[in-house]
């Protein structure tokens, strides 16, 4: 909410996209985490072609020195506005992009991991914990041999009996 967040200009703040600068910040924001996917130009093209179908917006965070610092995926429905994705380098992207976001609703909806703990930065926001779980299949041919069965999707293969690491930590 509005008081949630401390208020701060939103200069840098643009829907104008460079691909390149797209992906140069979410490789940068990805190196602290595992478990993401690899992004080129195309994805980020393809992306915004489809949130704009969708009816959602994405929008780019700039530095004075006219470096990417963040960006974030912006979608209103039913009236609320929610960020399915943000990605920043930085505390003052993060609020120069949610500051942005307040001045459009009085309130919105962020989802992020739990791993980045936004909690520390925003002790008053209502927190809620949604389960999710990402998997990846590098080998297929030798995942449905070790495990014994021909899987079309990856819900049938995360149903196997069999135990799976899934590298989590809690």
């Amino acid at each position: 909410k509005r008081a949630d967040v401390p208020q701060m200009a939103d200069h840098g703040i643009t829907y104008r996209l460079d691909y390149k600068h797209l992906v140069k910040v979410y490789s940068q924001f990805t190196a602290k985490f595992d478990g993401m996917m690899v992004r080129d130009e195309a994805y980020f093209r393809d992306l915004s072609y489809e949130v704009e179908a969708q009816g959602g917006k994405i929008l780019a965070c700039y530095d004075s020195q006219g470096e990417i610092t963040g960006y974030a995926v912006l979608y209103l429905v039913d009236g609320v506005l929610t960020l399915q994705e943000i990605v920043y380098l930085d505390s003052r992207s993060l609020m120069k992009i949610l500051n942005h976001c307040l001045q459009l609703r009085f309130e919105v909806v962020v989802e992020v991991s739990e791993a980045e703990q936004l909690e520390k930065l925003f002790s008053k926001a209502e927190v809620k914990h949604k389960g999710n779980l990402m998997v990846r299949v590098n080998q297929k041919d030798l995942f449905q041999r070790l495990y014994g069965f021909k899987h079309q999707s990856v819900q049938q293969a995360m149903e196997t009996d069999k135990p799976l690491w899934y590298n989590e930590t809690h």
